[in-house]
């Protein structure tokens, strides 16, 4: 037969793994990988006659095999044997791991087992936590800085107290009675930074917690958490518990999706809630999902654990997928229990269902709560949600984000679109955007009044278009006064102002409106931001709000349209002085921005000396200190020497600003020009007070300016 029709002739390969969370691969005879659409515990796939190796994954370990089909066996099924399976590495001490010990697993099982500490105050206790803590290495001091916290934050248990520890074989850990509930296991690094990752224990049971390091490194390598009834404990003996971890390997890899369901991992929840999840998590990867089993597995799990995040999770996967489920209302009744939600899931896999769900579902994750804090503040590499520990305690609601500087929080009720519109000119004085700032005008007073009508879909189309009309957005963006979430998302919304594409945008016109298509097109797929950005839509609201507000409705500096109210106020329509402020406009203050590379104006600062910073909104601060710190925020500096902006360059600023208008004045109308007896200053005490005078009145009244600047001196 020739070679041609020989590689013609198809056969099939059947690879089936004793554990459904092995990874299988097939190589062919040029050991190229061949593409599967399921990996995990069973793959069956057509291949030409020929020679091939399979390999099972577990972790960074496998083991190999040949498989020969031929015209005479053109079907072929492979078993790997139980006793083969390859040794993988585990925080938790189980059976048949690589980094098994009985120096590790008895201790661990008989502490599990033993009598737990006293609740701490505050609590009443009924749920268990083993905490443990190995090096199966032997090769380094066990880390400090493991703590346990509430879910506010408030630390509970340092491991570091524990007085059950053994040295010698390099194994520490604490058995603690706590409320049922959400907790914080907060990790420090070497590099001097801390990860957090939520833990939950349940009436009845007991939370078991592995951590285990590297060979030669202090930190904490991998982190395993098994569920377990209060009064079995730990024990390392049991095979359910090899699958469970060999399902948490699974996990971290979002390419393994499992083949045909078999029973073991999903039924063996009874008594092992953690394998549940992780097992109901793996078959929400397939293309076809058995709705039917995943209803089954989250009410069996649900009735087991409760609400925990992590079963909502797998609840709402099976209901964003099919219909029908979505019409239970029994079911979906569970799903949307108020504030379940309000702390995160343990697993990443739960959190990508949970932020997918938060799209149409607003109430999902509360404003304010853990789950929302760290959204955008994820950390990578981990099949757990982990996030850096230096987040502000939960249920506070900042107007944009935790990390950000405050946002003047405001009613919008009586504002309307045409008074929104004149107050949002660019920073820089640039041009306003009536027609676009009356559609974000709905979506803020939306947000902002607590309806559920704002949507990403409306608001990050309009968002994005005004961003890429602000001559100098990118600049502003750079300042401390956005958080790193805000520029995340601006940056998403317009790519083109990411400062690591400057040269590039600036070198390649084509690419940059490459940039700007891919943009346009994008903006409309909620789903898509969320995923890049990593956050919930709670979130994601709230960041693009404060994009646009900071921006927009508060910018540092005045609006062309805020510049002549100021000018017509202050003039008291006299076009003599109005003309005298006007002028101001072209002579340049020492208030210089770097970023931008521009200098105010005596007219603007003149405005932010007696009005104080738009960013402050109709009811905030205006004091001189303030608007130092205002500017400073924006990158402002003062002078040449390009000090920081003080209080006292402020004032020094402002002696400057009245020689000029005193000279102006002297000048104008043959020197004739005088000031009305009312508008005469009589007593001005402090110079806080002197600056929220009127600017002709304090310039007129030299005594007072001088008693006042020596009295703030």
């Amino acid at each position: 037969m020739p070679r041609s029709e020989q590689t013609a002739v198809q056969g099939r390969l059947n690879v089936h793994a004793m554990d459904d969370s092995v990874r299988i691969e097939i190589l062919d005879g040029n050991l190229r990988s061949i593409k599967l659409d399921q990996n995990l515990g069973d793959v069956s796939v057509e291949l030409p006659i020929g020679v091939y190796v399979i390999r099972f994954h577990q972790g960074s370990q496998f083991v190999e095999k040949l498989a020969v089909l031929t015209p005479s066996s053109p079907v072929v099924n492979f078993w790997l044997p139980d006793k083969e399976q390859p040794q993988f590495v585990t925080a938790a001490p189980v059976l048949n791991t690589a980094t098994t010990h009985e120096w590790q697993s008895g201790p661990a099982r008989q502490l599990s087992r033993s009598d737990p500490l006293p609740p701490p105050d505050g609590h009443q206790g009924g749920s268990h936590l083993l905490l443990f803590l190995r090096d199966p290495f032997r090769s380094n001091k066990l880390p400090s800085g493991i703590t346990l916290h509430d879910a506010s934050g408030q630390k509970l248990f340092d491991l570091a107290a524990a007085k059950d520890r053994n040295l010698q074989d390099h194994w520490a850990g604490a058995h603690l009675n706590l409320d049922p509930g959400a907790y914080r296991l907060r990790r420090a690094l070497t590099r001097g930074t801390s990860v957090e990752q939520i833990v939950y224990t349940r009436q009845k049971w007991q939370t078991q917690i592995f951590l285990m390091t590297a060979e030669g490194e202090r930190d904490v390598l991998r982190t395993s958490i098994l569920m377990a009834r209060s009064e079995l404990g730990f024990d390392f003996n049991r095979e359910d518990l090899r699958w469970t971890e060999s399902a948490l390997l699974a996990l971290e890899s979002k390419s393994n999706i499992p083949g045909s369901v078999r029973s073991e991992m999903l039924w063996a929840k009874f008594d092992n809630p953690m394998l549940g999840i992780y097992a109901a998590l793996l078959h929400l990867r397939r293309q076809q999902i058995d709705t039917a089993l995943m209803r089954e597995v989250f009410t069996n799990l649900y009735n087991l654990v409760g609400a925990l995040p992590d079963v909502l999770a797998i609840g709402w996967g099976a209901a964003l997928r099919d219909e029908t489920v979505r019409a239970d209302a029994s079911f979906m009744e569970k799903l949307r229990q108020p504030d379940a939600c309000a702390t995160p899931p343990m697993l990443v896999e739960s959190w990508k269902h949970l932020r997918h769900a938060s799209i149409t579902e607003l109430n999902l994750i509360p404003a304010g709560s853990l789950s929302d804090l760290i959204g955008g503040r994820l950390t990578t590499g981990s099949p757990w949600v982990t996030w850096l520990g230096n987040l502000p305690v939960p249920e506070t609601l900042p107007t944009s984000t935790a990390e950000s500087v405050t946002v003047p929080s405001v009613s919008l009720t009586s504002i309307s679109p045409e008074t929104l519109a004149a107050t949002g000119g660019s920073e820089t004085g640039g041009p306003s955007w009536p027609g676009i700032l009356g559609q974000v005008y709905v979506i803020a007073r939306g947000f902002l009044e607590g309806t559920k009508s704002v949507t990403l879909r409306v608001g990050l189309p309009a968002l994005a278009e005004m961003l890429g009309k602000h001559p100098d957005c990118k600049f502003w963006l750079r300042t401390q006064r956005f958080s790193d979430l805000e520029r995340r998302m601006a940056y998403w919304l317009q790519p083109a102002f990411d400062p690591r594409l400057d040269k590039m945008v600036a070198n390649d016109t084509k690419f940059k409106n490459k940039l700007q298509k891919a943009s346009r097109e994008r903006v409309t797929d909620e789903a898509t931001l969320l995923r890049d950005l990593n956050m919930t839509s709670t979130t994601a609201l709230r960041v693009a709000w404060g994009v646009f507000a900071k921006l927009f409705l508060f910018p540092v500096l005045p609006s062309p349209q805020q510049i002549d109210a100021f000018v017509k106020e202050e003039s008291r329509d006299r076009d003599a002085f109005a003309e005298v402020l006007f002028a101001l406009g072209q002579k340049v203050s020492q208030i210089i921005h770097p970023p931008s590379d521009r200098t105010l104006s005596l007219l603007e600062f003149a405005f932010l000396y007696y009005r104080g910073s738009p960013a402050e909104g109709p009811v905030g601060p205006k004091s001189p200190d303030q608007l130092a710190f205002r500017l400073n925020q924006g990158e402002f500096v003062f002078g040449s020497e390009r000090e920081p902006v003080s209080s006292l360059n402020l004032t020094l600023q402002h002696a400057e600003l009245r020689q000029v208008v005193i000279s102006a004045l002297e000048s104008t109308a043959g020197k004739a020009l005088q000031l009305p007896e009312k508008w005469q200053l009589r007593v001005v005490p402090t110079l806080e007070q002197y600056s929220r005078g009127n600017l002709f009145p304090v310039l007129r009244d030299e005594a007072s300016f001088d008693a006042t600047t020596k009295t703030a001196g």
